[in-house]
């Protein structure tokens, strides 16, 4: 445009320009490009070449992750007999083309050759390409195809200018291939992925079979040899074998080396050592070590049988010719293939839609449900997406799976994803938290265990001590609480045991009252008449006991109780003694009269140092340890530690604005409960204290009749009523009406 903005489309192919130039899929050249290598004469490059990028400094120049045997192209040696007959001798004359496949391969720079990288004799190893081509040897240049998915060079042998061949003995007797680098014409060199290896080729093992004083003669290059060289060499000259090329394998260039088959094995012509790396296809002469993958072209048919699968990236098909052409064979029951082409254990990885591959102990980010479908081949899982709905998130999300352009593979915590994957055969979505469906239930967005809590409506607790913030004041929140959660075995305290023992003793009272009815044959007289009323009453005010830590006291005095009401009904003097003595006992356990004693006490615990607890020394005494103050309440906690209920959780009130902070408890450690106890407990003692008068005046009187007076008949007519009878209405107790007051 003339004005200097550039349009929607420029803009977009500005965008793509930057995205390839930034890919990390190969080569890139001095103009920026992507050059991607996945073919070199027949061998495939190493893996580090295609993943990191290098550029054009020894930093760069990436360490080999691939063993040498599956990198390295072999050349037959100037030693090689016949070699005029090799490669219908184009290796001789020096005219055999060496084709490189791959891709972008056009955007060199003019003046591009390929060389052979420098070598350490000290340390007999190669050096990087980085470090600069070895002038030694000759450099090639290099002819690219139009679409740039092939570039070919004449391979220096033969006639090689300046005897700077790569066929040469000296390359043939060096303890390591070199690495073949691409060299721009400012002299910055790159590792190509592939190295050179030379050596003498073998059609059978008996051509290993070499005199090496002839060939010292001939090439003084063996005469310099080591002993350690030496003794190898004679080991493959006595018992090797010849490792041969496949036929047709580098456009017609077989080639054979000779091996030491104790030591080594074959994957074509290329010598592997058995005991660090293992052959993947001799066709391709592939080769990897036993803890990697087997490279493969996007084909089963490239993977051995061990690992029958290819995995190729297949995560951006808009871009499939982007995506790296060498995959990784894998074995399906072992390891499973994640769409980013990344071969991987399922056991503790697992292949996200949006970031690619991650632990197995973090979800997936996602932002629907469909970003939780799994990445990996062949696989599909029952996952929904798990995220914040109320309120919802403040930032906007940016959830896709090219966010992760072009690797596939990003860190989770980078994600710009509002949601998590979640597997709903066991987990829950509780806005935006996962949950564990067995155990947990959900209380707004908080896990709640449901063997220890339990979900409230209640008003959330403001910030401390800013009681003017009216903001959401009395919205209440569903939450989950730990201290007013009803178990089953709180339930019992609170409900299940008091309700037994009231019904208990309902059942109790009324039998004993129809026992009473029934087993006097005569009307009741006014003390046995008081002791039944009393002893009722007794039980009946009792009944609140149960409902509290001091349900012994009451389960005392309805014991009491029962035994005073069949002592009247009996009328049998033991009897008697035995309700006043019961009636005593109970009577001094409620007020518990030597409480300052260590051995007459009757109370009902013990201090930490072993002495009677002074706030457990009768009814009342204890009562008041439920509830004296707010100090005993908020520091003793005997009554909500007894029952580990009844205590207002502070996480779910709203002290501050709306909630009594001094009020602490409820139900039956409330106040307003406790003070019911109190009057209840001060009527029962009176009660407690007629009824041992009575009982006590009704066995006097009972022995003083037995002492002193006649036994006396009584008859009544045929209309009379028996048992209670004899005051009508009144139910039996007709001893009301009489003078005597046992008669």
């Amino acid at each position: 445009m003339s004005d200097g903005k550039r349009s929607v489309g420029g803009w977009c192919a500005v965008l793509v320009m930057a995205l390839l130039a930034t890919m990390s899929e190969g080569i890139t050249a001095p103009n920026g490009a992507l050059m991607e290598v996945t073919r070199f004469a027949g061998k495939t490059p190493d893996t580090c070449v295609g993943g990191n990028g290098v550029g054009f400094n020894a930093a760069n120049d990436c360490s080999e992750t691939t063993p040498d045997a599956h990198r390295t192209l072999i050349i037959p040696s100037e030693t090689t007999t016949g070699l005029n007959t090799i490669g219908n001798g184009q290796l001789s004359a020096g005219t055999y083309v060496v084709t490189v496949q791959g891709q972008n391969l056009n955007n060199a720079p003019a003046g591009s050759e390929v060389c052979l990288g420098q070598y350490d004799s000290n340390n007999n190893r190669a050096q990087p390409c980085g470090n600069g081509c070895d002038p030694n040897f000759a450099f090639a240049a290099v002819t690219a195809n139009p679409a740039g998915t092939q570039m070919t060079f004449t391979l220096p042998t033969g006639a090689a200018p300046g005897n700077r061949a790569w066929n040469t003995v000296v390359l043939e007797l060096e303890a390591a291939p070199r690495r073949i680098c691409w060299r721009d014409a400012a002299g910055d060199a790159v590792w190509l992925g592939v190295n050179l290896g030379v050596a003498f080729s073998c059609s059978t093992a008996q051509d290993c079979n070499r005199d090496l004083v002839a060939l010292s003669a001939q090439y003084p290059q063996y005469g310099l040899l080591q002993e350690a060289d030496r003794i190898q060499i004679q080991y493959r000259n006595g018992t090797g074998s010849c490792c041969r090329t496949a036929v047709g394998f580098n456009n017609g260039l077989e080639v054979g080396t000779c091996i030491n088959p104790r030591i080594q094995t074959c994957c074509g012509a290329a010598p592997i050592f058995p005991g660090t790396s293992k052959c993947c296809n001799p066709a391709n002469e592939w080769v990897a070590y036993h803890e990697s993958f087997c490279p493969c072209m996007n084909n089963d048919a490239d993977c051995p049988a061990a690992e029958p699968s290819c995995c190729n990236a297949t995560k951006y098909i808009d871009f499939a010719q982007l995506n790296p052409a060498v995959g990784s064979c894998y074995n399906q029951s072992r390891h499973s293939c994640c769409d980013t082409g990344h071969v991987y254990d399922p056991g503790s990885f697992q292949c996200c839609s949006i970031n690619g591959l991650q632990s197995l102990n973090v979800p997936c980010p996602c932002e629907i449900d469909l970003h939780c479908a799994s990445g990996t081949h062949n696989k599909t899982l029952d996952f929904a997406c798990c995220k914040q709905t109320a309120p919802l998130p403040y930032e906007e999300p940016s959830c896709t799976t090219y966010a992760n352009f072009p690797s596939g593979t990003g860190a989770y915590q980078a994600q710009r994803c509002t949601g998590v994957c979640i597997d709903t055969t066991y987990q829950i979505c509780c806005n935006g938290v996962v949950c564990r469906r067995e155990y947990e239930k959900c209380c707004n967005s908080t896990c709640c265990n449901r063997f220890l809590g339990t979900c409230h409506e209640a008003i959330r607790p403001n910030a401390v001590g800013n009681q003017y913030n009216w903001v959401e004041f009395g919205v209440k929140y569903e939450q989950c609480s730990h201290i007013e959660q009803l178990s089953a075995l709180k339930a019992f305290w609170v409900f299940v045991l008091p309700v037994a023992l009231l019904i208990m003793t309902l059942i109790g009272l009324a039998l004993m009252l129809v026992f009473a009815n029934k087993a006097a044959a005569r009307s009741y007289s006014f003390i046995e008449a008081a002791m039944i009323g009393v002893a009722a009453l007794a039980i009946v005010f009792a009944l609140p006991t149960f409902f509290s830590p001091l349900y012994k006291y009451g389960v005392l005095v309805v014991f009491a109780g029962l035994i005073t009401i069949a002592a009247a009904a009996v009328r049998v003097p033991a009897f008697n003694v035995i309700a006043v003595v019961v009636l005593l006992f109970v009577l001094l356990h409620l007020i518990d009269p030597f409480h300052g004693n260590n051995f007459l006490n009757f109370a009902s615990l013990r201090t930490p140092f072993g002495e009677p607890d002074p706030e457990a020394a009768g009814i009342f005494h204890a009562t008041g340890k439920l509830f004296r103050n707010d100090s005993s309440v908020r520091d003793v906690m005997y009554c909500t530690q007894w029952y580990d209920y009844f205590r207002l959780d502070p996480q779910l009130r709203d002290t501050d604005r709306y909630d009594n902070p001094y009020v602490r408890t409820y139900g039956y450690c409330g106040r307003p409960w406790i003070i019911a106890l109190y009057v209840f407990e001060a009527i029962l003692f009176i009660l407690a204290l007629l009824l041992f008068v009575i009982a006590l005046i009704g066995l006097l009187l009972r022995f003083r009749s037995q002492r002193f007076e006649p036994v006396e008949l009584e008859v009544r007519g045929t209309d009379a009523p028996m048992g209670m009878g004899g005051m009508g209405g009144f139910g039996g107790f007709g001893g009301f009406g009489d003078d005597d007051l046992l008669d």
